[in-house]
């Protein structure tokens, strides 16, 4: 983005807040709070709050409400007194809601979207007071932090089974999005509402969604070949393909999705669900060569490539060719348990971490070094326990990794990236090898460091801030950090602010990319040097 500039720091009078932060119920001193002033802007300061729950923290005036927070307990805030004396803040221990949301047929939807919204904030007015989180691959859910009220709670889930539209040359396979209430319909004025106490733990807000439902992001694939007829479900000697899903142990496996693709084709002709033994068929077929696939939570296919690569959920199998008034039997589609790794995640003081990110690394080389990289595999949360599953993990060596403070997470000062067993260095990390199947425990502690905030503001070309595109920070190839090659997201704030929390000492390339706002103009792209040092 062209140039770098600097702006004038804003005259204000620096303001020093001193405080306590204790529990509610028993008066006791509460650690690592977190606090800061609200509304967040950039390059405001956040504190952790010392063994006593003391703080000391400097905000710009006139003073603002200071915030305080920390997993088990709702978030507080409250006015600094007018003379700049020490103040107390109490937080009250927070509720939880935890369910599990499950299809039709009793099988965990895996991966689906769980939104607890604060049932004051419906109305199209009121401010929005939410909470998302995902299912795991038992189709369980849990969401802590909240205080005392009436909340409704919704999953968003896709058509898995969704299957092609319209005719050559234009045609579509899209998933459609359903949204279901709590205690299972499809409208909020039919919701029921879920009230809570503080430190009250709501279990059994179960969901039963209807239709072929699954979990993860809808999608679409627009297109087809020019001239292309697909015939089905013919009225002279129609055809039949019936089969099996099965495990590596020839074990049916339950109510897999099994989809039919006609050859050469990425559009799902048919889609069903197996029986609870595995068994499939698709009856009144035309003559022709079709793609036969599964998919199921938990599994990965052992026999060909994926149907498109990067939509697992579109599954694999083998290719089946049939002729008129033929029936294919006992089509078998094999498919491979996948592993799981679950723990906690804690602080240095044994205390659970809410919002910490779990992440799978492996070893690759890049330039001829050895080098940490992202396994590719999605990252988890932790809840208020401070618990996380990764499910659906290959069998391999990785190496578990945990931060938190990045982008879309709040700011937990002088946390760095840790490595199973507990170091920042990624020299000391342990690799976790998995074979197949295996179920994995494996904790993380955090531990407190020197981390630094690296802040800056984005110009476009024409010398104007800009919120547009993405800033990410990276090591530099001379770097200490070297060895972890993962870029991060930077807060994006008004006026073309950018943060990275938590950065560890080190030499980075900060790089920021625009795009292309038009067919006929140029992208923007810029980099810049930074080190931070001990």
């Amino acid at each position: 983005m062209g140039r770098a500039q600097s702006l004038p720091a804003p005259r204000t009078t620096p303001l020093t807040i001193k405080g306590r932060v204790v529990a509610d119920d028993t008066g006791d001193p509460i650690p690592n709070v977190r606090v800061t002033a609200t509304p967040l802007t950039a390059g405001a300061q956040v504190v952790l709050t010392d063994g006593e729950g003391r703080f000391t923290l400097t905000a710009s005036a006139p003073a603002r409400r200071i915030e305080a927070s920390k997993t088990g307990y709702a978030t507080h805030s409250a006015l600094p007194l007018l003379d700049g004396a020490p103040f107390e803040i109490r937080l009250r221990r927070a509720a939880a809601i935890a369910g599990r949301i499950a299809d039709a047929y009793g099988q965990p939807v895996v991966d689906a979207r769980v939104v607890i919204e604060q049932a004051a904030a419906m109305s199209p007015d009121a401010p929005k007071v939410s909470k998302s989180v995902e299912t795991d691959d038992h189709g369980e859910y849990r969401a802590g932090g909240f205080a005392a009220g009436d909340f409704v709670v919704s999953v968003m889930t896709i058509n898995a089974n969704a299957t092609v539209r319209g005719a050559a040359p234009r045609m579509v396979f899209s998933t459609a999005t359903q949204k279901t209430y709590f205690p299972g319909t499809a409208t909020l004025a039919d919701a029921r509402l879920v009230h809570v106490d503080f430190g009250e733990e709501r279990g059994n807000v179960d969901i039963v969604v209807v239709g072929d439902q699954s979990g993860g992001q809808p999608f679409g694939i627009f297109g087809g070949r020019p001239g292309t007829t697909i015939h089905d479900h013919p009225k002279i000697d129609p055809a039949a393909i019936r089969g099996q899903v099965v495990d590596d142990e020839n074990r049916g496996v339950p109510y897999a999705f099994v989809r039919l693709f006609p050859q050469g084709m990425p559009y799902a002709l048919r889609a069903i669900r197996a029986e609870s033994d595995g068994r499939f068929e698709f009856a009144d077929l035309a003559a022709g060569t079709f793609r036969v696939t599964a998919s199921a939570a938990g599994y990965a296919p052992i026999d060909g490539a994926p149907v498109l690569p990067g939509l697992p959920v579109l599954g694999s199998g083998p290719t089946v060719t049939v002729s008129a008034a033929q029936a294919r039997e006992s089509v078998k589609i094999r498919m491979k348990h996948l592993a799981t790794i679950a723990g906690r995640v804690l602080d240095e003081r044994g205390d659970p971490v809410e919002g910490a990110r779990v992440q799978l690394l492996t070893v690759q080389y890049q330039a001829g070094r050895r080098r940490l990289v992202d396994a590719g595999l999605a990252a988890r949360a932790t809840n208020d326990r401070g618990e996380y599953r990764l499910h659906d993990v290959p069998q391999g060596r990785y190496i578990v990794s945990v931060s938190i403070g990045a982008v879309g997470t709040a700011d937990v000062p002088e946390y760095t990236r840790m490595y199973f067993p507990g170091s920042t260095n990624p020299a000391e990390a342990q690799f976790v090898t998995l074979a197949q199947g295996d179920r994995v425990g494996v904790d993380v502690p955090l531990a407190r460091t020197r981390t630094a905030l690296v802040s800056g503001h984005i110009y476009s070309a024409d010398g104007e801030p800009s919120t547009g595109g993405h800033v990410e920070l990276r090591p530099s190839a001379r770097s200490t950090s070297a060895a972890v090659s993962i870029p991060v997201g930077a807060r994006i704030l008004p006026g073309g602010a950018f943060e990275f929390p938590n950065v560890p000492p080190g030499e980075y390339i900060v790089e920021a990319d625009r795009g292309r706002s038009n067919q006929s103009a140029e992208g923007e792209f810029g980099t810049t040097l930074v080190t931070v040092v001990d």
